[in-house]
């Protein structure tokens, strides 16, 4: 653990590049959480320096600092031209909080933001911090980011999608239908090694690479009467279509 006098000179060390470093390296388990308070709700407002602004929105919610002021300050970059990377800090620091704690009207402002033009991997981020809402916009949240997956080649989308299961799940129905879906998209584009290894992980894919066997997908353990599951024989190319009892 740093002494304060260490810390700050990190923190407010002259260098962006410097003070990115020390948040991206330590591990902020001190006693100093009111100096980190402080600094975020007090000397944040003027930063410019897109990837530095970005790691103190990251580090603003692993310390839990959900102030309604600071939660506020933070949505309103989600309205200005800023960096894509900056909006995606603001959206992971709301994935992460408590829906008892998030400011009133947050569910409406967010849905408002579709109606501006986003890069793909903001708007489908801001569909997916949807979903977590129980709210009337839940329900058309996920029919909109199945379609937003459906029109991008952007595999960076499909990564952080599949990473949000992992990291703050949804219920089973919609993980499977999200699933389905991604996995239907990787059939016909590339959505990279990365992302594939994700999808089986998240997904419960399954599939013995190494040893050439017949592997498959199983998308709901809860309901296998829902779904089908595909085999197929790696060589060759050539992919079956299996049902489970109680399938069409």
């Amino acid at each position: 653990m740093y002494e304060l006098q260490n810390v700050k000179a990190q923190f407010e060390h002259k260098s962006y590049a410097v003070r990115s470093d020390f948040i991206d390296e330590y591990d902020f388990n001190d006693d100093h959480h009111q100096y980190y308070r402080d600094f975020i709700l007090n000397k944040s407002q003027h930063i410019k320096d897109h990837i530095y602004l970005s790691d103190l929105i990251d580090l603003s919610g692993w310390l839990n600092i959900y102030e309604v002021e600071l939660q506020l300050r933070w949505f309103q970059l989600l309205n200005e031209k800023v960096h894509y990377v900056i909006k995606l800090a603001v959206l992971d620091y709301f994935k992460y909080c408590d829906k008892d704690v998030v400011f009133d009207g947050y569910g409406e402002q967010l849905w408002m933001l579709l109606k501006k033009r986003q890069l793909p991997i903001v708007k489908n981020q801001i569909l997916y911090n949807l979903l977590l809402l129980d709210s009337i916009y839940a329900e058309a949240a996920v029919v909109d980011l199945i379609a937003s997956l459906n029109s991008t080649n952007d595999w960076r989308s499909f990564y952080r999608v599949l990473s949000n299961l992992e990291d703050v799940p949804v219920d089973e129905n919609t993980k499977s239908k999200i699933c389905r879906s991604i996995y239907a998209i990787s059939k016909q584009r590339d959505l990279r090694e990365g992302t594939m290894e994700m999808l089986k992980k998240i997904c419960n894919f399954r599939i013995n690479f190494e040893r050439g066997l017949d592997g498959f997908l199983r998308m709901n353990k809860q309901e296998e009467s829902l779904f089908e599951a595909e085999e197929w024989a790696e060589l060759g190319g050539v992919y079956r279509i299996w049902s489970f009892p109680g399938t069409a």
